[in-house]
This record gives C-alpha cells, structure tokens and sequence, in this order.
C-alpha cells in the first residue's frame, strides 16, 4: 500500500477535527472582537495545532467528550470463536525447506485470485485515487510557492545592507521578512525616515514574536489540507489577526500618534498580492482595508481588558486542544477490575483478570501488519489489535496471550494508540494507551496482569529491533512484521502471513536466504475441524498411484504430448497470485498443468497433475470412470465438497487454471500425507454428474 494511501485517511481525520476547532475559533472571536488582535492570533495556535499534530493531550474540559468527534481511529476487528491461540504448532527440519515457505500457506486459491483482483484494482479504489489527488495538489501548492520565491530572489540581487540584518532593495514594492533561521528585513528604498522607523518596527516585531515561522507551519497545514475550505479560511484570517496585532503593536509602542500616516504607508506600499503564499511577511500585505479601519479606531486598552481575554484565550486552548479523558468506570469495565473499587481513580497497583483473546478465522492483520516486540533464541512476543501473544520457540506453542481489547489497548493508531514497550530480558510487557495517565504491566513469566500509574523510569527496554527490509530481501506478495530480530549466527526472525490473515500468520528464522526454522502461530480449535479429526485421513500405502505418476519438466511434457495454452480470462491467476499464462500437456493419460509467470518467462514450472483415464489405478482400486458410490465404498471416510468452500481445508484454486476447475460439480477428498514440511496433502476425486473423471493431489489451504 502506498504511503499516500496511508496517510491520506489520518489526514481526512485530522482535518474534521481541525474544522470543528476553526468554527469554534471564528466563534470565540466575536467574543474578542473588542479586545487586542494579539488575544485573536493567538488562538490560531490551537488550529495549528489540530492540522499538524496527529496526537495531543488530555483533559477532562475537553470540548470532544460533548461533541464526540471521531479523534483517534480505532482498529476494526471481527468478533468469533472459530479460532484460538493453541500450542500444536510444528517445528520444520533444518534441512530440505522449500524455496518460498509458508508465503503461499493459508490462501486458498478462490481467495487468491480475489486477492489478486482486489490488488489490481486497490490502486484505482477510491481512496487510493483520492490520496493520488491531495497528494498532487499538496505538490502542486509547493510548486507554485518555491517558484515564486524563486523569483522573489532574482529581485533581490544587489540589494544593499544598511545595518545587522536590514537590507535596502529598489526593485521590491513593499517591506517584508525573508528568511526562517536568519530572516532577513527588505525595505524600499524610498521610504521616508518616518516611514522607515514604523515599518522596521513592524518587520521587528514580526521576527520577534517568531511569525516567520508560524507562517511557514501555517503554509504546511494548508498544503496538507488544501482540500478543505475551512483551512483556507483559517489561513487567511489568521494572517489579518497577525498583521492587525502586528500593528497595533507598533502604535502601542511609538508615542506620538502616527495612525494616519501609518495608513497611509500602509496604503501606498499595499502589494496587492502577496509574494508567495508561505513566507515574506509584507508589510502592505493581507487585507488592507480592514488593517486601516483597525488602525484608525485603535485606542490603547486598559489592563482589565487583558486579563479576561487571555483567561478565554487559555480556556479555549484546553478545551479544543485536548483529547478527552476516558471515562474511568468504562476504563474500569474494560479492564475487568475486581472489588468495590470499580470506576474510582486508580491509587494503587491493581490486579487485572487476564481475558484470553478471541480470533476469527476471516480476521485479518491490520494494516500495520503484525507488529513484533521482542524475540531471543527462545521467545518472541507479538500483537496487533485482536491481542498481545508470547511465543516459545522451543516448545513451538503459545505461552501467553491477552486480550488488547478488554483492556482498552487495542489501538494501533491514532491518540488513543497503545505503546508496546518490552523489557530487555522480555520478562514484562508496558502496554500505556497514550491518552490515559496508567499503563497494564504483564509479567510473560507469571502470566499476571496489573494497572498502575505510568512510570518507566529506570526501566531497560528491549532495543534489538532492526527493521525487517534490513534483515531480508522484501517480498510484497506476503505481509510481513516491519521489524525483524537479529539473532545468532546471522540468523533473522520475523513474521509474515502470506494471505494477510491472523490465522496464517508464521513467524520465519532465516539465514543466509534460506529459512530454517518457522511454525504457523495459531492454529484452529479442533473441535471445529469441519471433518472431524482425522477421520477423513487415509494412509499413504492405501493412497499411493500404481504406476508411481513420472514428474515431468515442461520441455519434455511437449515432446510427448500436445500443449494447451489458457488464456489469462479462463486461466486466471498463478499461485501467489502471480501474472502469467496456466498449459496444459496430457501424456499418456495424465494431464500435467504448468504455469509460467510473466516476470520469468525463461521458466515454465510444474504445479500439479491429475490421472484422466482408467489405465492409472490406486493402490486401493479408485480409478477413473467410478462413481462416487463405487469410491464411497472403497473409502467411506472420503469427504464431498464444493469448490466455493470456506474453513479448512479449501479447495485450492491456485495450483490450477480457472476453467480446468470450472470443468467439475464438486469432488470427494482426504487428507493421505504430509510432505516434506508436514503440511498435509489431500487426495481429491473430482466429479461430474457423480462420477470420478479425474484424480489429482493437491495442498489444501485455509480460508
């Protein structure tokens, strides 16, 4: 997924929190519309704050605990049972692994090919062609302002320093600031003694009160939310506090009253546009009328006026610029707290009763991926949003798991996201939700959950993350963890799910490229296998193709027989959902299926191969033109199934073309081996009008 498709959704959040804040802030004006421009600049402040900012603090006055307003994002999850932590993992050899690994596991072929589709056509979706457009309109906004700064530069050559940082310039038309780190005060050359001495103390106080930079900040909210009216709006009026405030500091300052040659300056040296939309602050800039009408009415205020218009000032501060506090008997509820203490602020350490997380077996990652904490030569600890998991390598079984939910830590972005920090010996766990003042303490060991006020210090955190495009070459065809363990003997572990599903989520030891050591890190319950345990199962000699079926490279397949191109409408996608063209090549009454992907078409691999007439037999007796009767009662364990099927296992589509399938009502299978890798194999007789007229073995795959 693209950056700006990332992204672009925060921005859409912070940009209706910035909208409420400005209507709030155009409404707290009117209040101030008698007091000093200064006390109206400044609650610009907050505005800023909300657009740039994608976090913020927390009070109990915040405005948001009325309004509600959607200001953290909150992770979406499934609610089921189908699956649960459990410990029958499996431990690979160290010898023999397979080039790709688990990467293809756990994606069933109907599944990959909606998955390809759904990548075809992600970078068209809507939110990816409207993070395209704020993206370019973002760009564009810069574009125009560098060149006109560009431009405002090539003025400026041969411009003359009269003192310190004060410049004389004949081809400018009016006074202004350049400059973030330096800035720099350009002045015409043919202003007046009297002139100059107001309009330098201008320029002045603009660099004194750091407005140089709170334009160029308040430029970079605007190009980040160009899209929304509100921002210019805000941008705009903004700029007219800051000059009138500007202004009326200079008068406050010089003794004689100037007003009406200070307008008149002010009318003369008035640019009519401004140089670029984010930076010199042009003394005849902004809305000249209005600063004159401003100037013109300006009386010196007395202090009492001061004092409550900075007292809102604050007030409106902490009430826009401030999350809101979690409501402690919901914190309460959500943590499971025992007692009669329930919902009162929190005083002491507090036992937690640990809730097991409930997965489902459609539940995906989210879109960070699997975040990993903490890994050594014996553990690795893991969360997402569905729950925090410790893993035991050794014994390739889950140790612990809590359920990030009940304790309201289930967020992975937004103000309400959930730190995960592990201690160096990964013996304790810090989960701290940031918009609350307490964090959860799990202890991996003891199992045991406890709240406490927040407080790391002294505290040695794990720091032996690196980031996982660092530790292995990248694969953007599986979801992996961004962070990777390095371990020893230069061997990395990470985790990655080739389907992008919690359920077939690995974690992978590699080194030197290879993998040699990884297990599936959730398996289903098996009470809900849909066959029932291993009741489907026969046995390897009572399954075994007499004679044993030649495996034969695609060069010498055509030499044999005649080939059959699909074409990518019938043949669809490759496993892995890769581009490429699916043949076909039937030799001596077996039909071989290969595949070659449009980024290796020097290679044409084997995926799989079906018996298509009788003079193949099973050991058992199975043999083509059988009914499925005659099967059923060779092998009653044999399970029918469609090939829309959901859960485990799947038909899996990938291993074959769109159409070859599409050929059959449905099959009977069973589980008759496991490969070199203990996955399982499956035997399936595949049916038309209930009859057997083909038989092949395939890798069944999950969901």
């Amino acid at each position: 997924m693209a950056a700006y498709d990332v992204l672009f959704p925060t921005v859409l959040r912070m940009s209706l929190t910035g909208s409420i804040v400005i209507v709030l802030v155009l409404l707290a004006r009117l209040v101030l519309r008698r007091a000093p421009r200064i006390f109206s600049y400044l609650l610009w402040g907050v505005v800023l704050l909300r657009l740039l900012c994608p976090v913020s603090f927390s009070s109990a006055l915040s405005v948001f605990r009325v309004i509600n307003a959607p200001i953290s994002i909150q992770a979406l999850s499934r609610e089921g049972t189908a699956f649960a932590p459990q410990g029958n993992a499996w431990l690979a050899p160290q010898e023999g692994l397979p080039a790709e690994g688990p990467s293809l596991l756990g994606t069933t072929g109907e599944q990959a090919v909606m998955d390809k589709e759904a990548a075809v056509r992600s970078f068209w979706s809507v939110q990816a062609v409207c993070g395209l457009v704020w993206l370019s309109g973002a760009a564009a906004l810069w574009i125009y302002s560098v060149v006109r700064a560009l431009g405002l530069r090539r003025r400026l050559v041969g411009a003359l320093c009269c003192e310190k940082n004060i410049y004389l310039c004949d081809y400018i038309g009016t006074a202004f600031v350049l400059g973030v780190l330096r800035p720099r005060i350009y002045l015409p050359t043919a202003l007046t003694r009297e002139e100059r001495e107001y309009i330098l103390l201008h320029e002045q106080t603009h660099i004194r009160r750091g407005d140089h930079i709170l334009r160029l900040l308040a430029f970079l909210a605007l190009s980040v939310h160009w899209f929304n009216p509100l921002v210019w709006c805000a941008f705009f009026l903004s700029e007219r506090d800051m000059e009138m405030s500007c202004d009326e500091t200079v008068l406050r300052k010089l003794e004689t009253d100037i007003r009406a040659a200070y307008s008149a300056s002010l009318l003369n040296l008035a640019s009519g546009k401004r140089v670029f939309a984010g930076a010199p602050l042009g003394f005849g800039e902004g809305n000249v009328k209005c600063r004159i009408k401003n100037i013109m009415r300006y009386k010196k205020k007395a202090a009492l006026i001061a004092v409550p218009a900075l007292a809102l000032v604050v007030i409106v501060f902490v009430t826009l610029g401030s999350n809101p506090v979690r409501d402690e008997a919901k914190r309460g509820q959500q943590a499971d707290v025992s007692g009669d203490n329930r919902g009162e602020p929190l005083s002491e350490t507090e036992q937690i009763a640990i809730t097991t997380p409930v997965m489902d077996q459609d539940m995906i990652c989210g879109v960070d991926g699997p975040l990993l904490d903490y890994a050594d030569e014996r553990m690795l600890i893991f969360h997402d949003y569905f729950g925090l998991f410790v893993y035991n390598t050794e014994e390739n079984a889950l140790a612990g798991a809590v359920d990030l939910k009940a304790i309201g830590c289930q967020y992975t972005q937004g103000d309400a996201y959930c730190e995960v920090m592990v201690s160096k010996d990964g013996q304790t766990v810090y989960l701290h939700p940031l918009n609350i003042k307490e964090m959860y303490v799990y202890e991996t060991a003891a199992q045991a959950l406890t709240r406490q006020l927040y407080d790391m210090e002294g505290v040695e955190l794990f720091g032996g993350l690196r980031a996982t495009r660092d530790c292995v070459e990248p694969d953007y065809t599986v979801l992996r963890s961004a962070d990777c363990v390095p371990l020893q003997e230069e061997r990395r572990l990470y985790l990655e799910s080739g389907s992008g599903m919690a359920a077939d989520l690995y974690y992978v030891i590699e080194q030197n490229g290879e993998w040699v050591q990884f297990a599936k890190l959730f398996e289903p319950l098996p009470e809900q296998e849909p066959f029932g345990g291993e009741s489907y199962d026969i046995s390897p000699e009572e399954a075994v193709v007499i004679p044993e079926v030649e495996m034969l490279s695609y060069e010498d397949a055509v030499r044999r027989g005649t080939v059959r191109e699909y074409d990518r409408e019938t043949g669809g996608t490759l496993s892995g959902l890769g581009l490429g063209v699916w043949y076909s090549v039937e030799v001596d009454g077996i039909e071989y299926l290969y595949g070659r992907y449009d980024h290796d078409e020097e290679n044409c691999s084997l995926f799989s191969w079906a018996l298509r007439d009788d003079s193949h037999m099973l050991a058992n007796g199975i043999r083509v033109g059988m009914t499925a009767e005659e099967a059923l009662a060779v092998c009653p364990d044999m399970v029918r199934i469609g090939f829309d099927g959901e859960g485990y296992p799947a038909w899996n589509r990938s291993g074959y073309p769109e159409c070859w399938t599409d050929a059959f009502d449905d099959m009977l299978i069973a589980n008759i081996e496991d490969n070199e890798d203990n996955l399982p194999i499956f035997l399936a007789l595949m049916l038309k009008e209930d009859r057997v007229v083909a038989i092949t073995k395939y890798a069944p795959t999950a969901g």
